[in-house]
């Protein structure tokens, strides 16, 4: 872990290019700022597609320096490339991970991901040995022994003849296999799960047990009966399903428990369970709806809503699971999918979506239209804030604010249109980060403040024009996230602090500030300011992310729960080291 001291605490940036704001219809970024800030987006967003893809160091290294359950990854099963059924469990090795299925007891065990010891996702291949009590995992370059109770792991590299080949799996007395269709099997040592040698000996190639994919009678998936499932899903002659929200998924593995029990997985669309007596199938639900969390929330009473490409997803009590989808919900075309933002309002959440502005009862599962996707300008909602009668609404274009029943106005007449990410209401003013830099708007009057009021007049660097990312209020302090570091208002004496961020762009996603300190997703992992000392601590799955693009923070009681697009790290914050 690196700690970098912010040297200049509580004292304005050096760059005069910082922060805090424009005078209102005047601004002072050019239009050759605004193309560079646009391009660095695209290259960004370009390099982050090819970390994404390449096998990386540090996505090698897997979790090795906290002990099991301070990072505690929820796959969300949603890809699934194998399955292995045991005597006791099924295992599915998914784009997350592994998941851990034990049909006897109706339950799901902790998953194998990066949070606990695998060093590389997709898990591709696994196999379960209940006797040992150990699970074998085979990623792309990897081949991983976990002792399925003592929740930790360690990995081998595999073979260059192995990889990216298809494989065959399974276990001798001596340990694991892993074979080619060339006749090539290497097995790895059943105590350390170390590659021990190229198994040559015709006695030791017929002693081992692969893992079948398909039960005895059947030889592909095209070959599985017609199953009939719930409600309008059905299952195709083409070996697909489609489910009642008009989704195909490809049937990719299948797996054989006892009493003619069967383990489908889907590439899309999970996990399902069925019989091949009654040919009846039925999903197999667990984790989010699928790997990339797009927006968080969290309730009082530790309920954490998670949004999504396809819905929400609510996780209560650490383990228990509610999704809401309404793709078939009249009038809600195309509904709430692409979440972007929620917002907690009393009983009810109100959710920004491709779809526009919705409002959602969790008890009836009842979807409500609040604004429509056609009366806002970009169909990027950033964020949303109420405030008495008022709701307002950040876009990629502007600011929209609606006053109870009345019809939708905007804040800002620019004819390019202003990036609004942020919003914070306190008393009866509305903070605003934007592109530009921070904004503020009185309720009252209904007009924006200028920059000669007191809050932006006395700011780290007025009149500067560095985009706000994040506003979070802890107590009397509002904070504030820009790609320069963070900067703290507090709103009972009057004045400001800045910190400078320990590297050059800090791409702040997500912004959390608790007992302990300051918490700042980014595009390089989860960074953490010690406000005392000014010392920051950065956390990546080197840690046991689920990945170092971070999307979105929230807090519960102990934890902090760091959204990222390969899904959803939740981390007990007590366990870490902080500066």
């Amino acid at each position: 872990m690196s700690h970098q001291s912010a040297n200049n605490q509580g004292a304005n940036f050096q760059d005069p290019a910082w922060v805090v704001n424009t005078r209102p219809g005047c601004f002072f970024l050019k239009k050759s700022a605004k193309r560079a800030t646009f391009l660095h987006g695209i290259t960004t967003a370009f390099l982050l597609a090819l970390t994404g893809v390449l096998f990386t160091p540090e996505q090698a290294m897997g979790q090795n320096r906290y002990a099991p359950g301070i990072f505690y990854t929820y796959p969300s099963g949603k890809y699934v490339y194998h399955i292995h059924v045991s005597t006791w469990h099924a295992y599915f090795a998914t784009n997350d991970g592994v998941l851990i299925y034990n049909y006897t007891q109706d339950e799901w065990e902790d998953p194998i991901s990066l949070s606990n010891g695998l060093p590389q996702i997709p898990a591709m291949y696994v196999y379960g040995d209940d006797e040992q009590q150990l699970v074998w995992v085979v990623s792309p370059n990897f081949v991983t022994r976990y002792r399925l109770y003592s929740e930790w792991a360690n990995s081998s590299r595999l073979p260059p003849q192995l990889i990216g080949k298809e494989l065959h799996v399974g276990i001798t007395p001596k340990g694991f296999a892993v074979g080619n269709d060339q006749g090539q099997t290497a097995l790895f040592d059943g105590t350390t799960g170390d590659f021990s040698y190229w198994i040559t000996d015709s006695a030791e190639v017929r002693s081992i047990r692969y893992a079948n994919k398909m039960p005895a009678s059947i030889q592909s998936v095209h070959q599985l009966p017609l199953f009939s499932m719930p409600g309008q899903a059905q299952f195709t002659a083409s070996g697909e399903i489609e489910t009642d929200y008009f989704r195909t998924f490809r049937v990719t593995t299948v797996g054989e428990g006892p009493a003619s029990q069967v383990f489908v997985g889907t590439n899309g669309g999970g996990i399902y369970q069925g019989n091949l007596r009654t040919q009846y199938l039925e999903p197999l639900y667990t984790g989010l709806l699928e790997p990339g969390v797009m927006s968080l929330n969290t309730t009082p009473e530790g309920v954490v809503t998670v949004g999504g490409m396809m819905g929400l997803t609510t996780i209560s009590n650490l383990d228990q699971f509610t999704y809401f989808r309404a793709a078939t919900e009249p009038g809600l075309s195309p509904g709430p999918t692409y979440i972007s933002t929620i917002l907690s309002a009393g009983k009810e959440f109100v959710i920004g979506a491709r779809g526009g502005v919705l409002k959602l009862d969790p008890v009836k599962k009842n979807w409500t239209q609040v604004v429509s996707a056609t009366n806002l300008e970009g169909r990027r909602i950033y964020d949303i804030a109420r405030h008495q009668r008022l709701l307002a609404i950040a876009t990629g274009q502007n600011l929209y604010l609606k006053w109870g029943n009345a019809p939708l106005t905007t804040l800002f007449q620019e004819p390019d249109g202003i990036p609004i990410y942020t919003l914070h209401f306190h008393n009866d003013t509305l903070w605003m980060g934007t592109l530009y830099g921070l904004y503020l708007y009185d309720v009252n009057s209904e007009t924006l403040l200028t920059s000669d009021s007191n809050i932006l007049q006395n700011g780290p660097a007025p009149g500067a024009s560095t985009p706000v990312y994040e506003l979070y209020a802890h107590g009397d302090e509002i904070w504030m996230a820009t790609n320069r570091g963070m900067a703290r208002y507090n709103t009972r004496v009057g004045d400001w602090a800045v910190f400078q961020s320990p590297v050059e762009y800090l791409t702040p996603r997500g912004l959390v500030v608790d007992s302990s300190g300051v918490w700042v997703g980014t595009e390089q992992g989860l960074r953490f300011l010690n406000p005392e000392s000014g010392l920051w601590a950065v956390f990546t799955v080197s840690d046991g992310l689920a990945s170092n693009f971070i999307t979105d923070l929230a807090t519960t009681a102990d934890y902090i729960w760091a959204g990222t697009d390969r899904g959803l790290t939740r981390i007990y914050r007590k366990g870490l080291r902080l500066p």
